[in-house]
């Protein structure tokens, strides 16, 4: 706070731990050919929506999740989709989370 007579006033300074509400997504592996699952590390529990998304912008899988507090893993349906460059993306309570997945065969 500036007074009229110039006198400078800070008030506290607090720290914000933004690592309390964490939400991260990995791909493993990508590139992929048979296999890729979605890890989900949450610092709480809740719902998520995994959906893979091809070339055109067409869902081609869709699934709801139950998250836990932690590290959760889905597997992702690699094998059924022909080579391409797809884009999974992980909707949850908290945020919604995109990346690219790489499918070669």
């Amino acid at each position: 706070t500036i007074y009229a007579d110039g006198k400078i006033v800070f008030s506290n300074i607090k720290k914000i731990d933004n690592q309390a509400g964490r939400f991260t997504v990995m791909l493993a592996p990508n590139p992929a050919t048979e296999k890729s699952s979605v890890y989900i590390n949450s610092a709480t529990a809740g719902q998520a929506t995994i959906e893979l998304i091809g070339e055109q912008g067409a869902v081609m899988h869709k699934e709801s999740i139950r998250i836990n507090a932690g590290t959760n893993s889905a597997a992702l349906p690699v094998s059924k989709m022909p080579s391409g460059t797809y884009v999974v993306r992980v909707i949850s309570d908290v945020q919604v989370y995109t990346q690219s997945l790489i499918i070669n065969k």
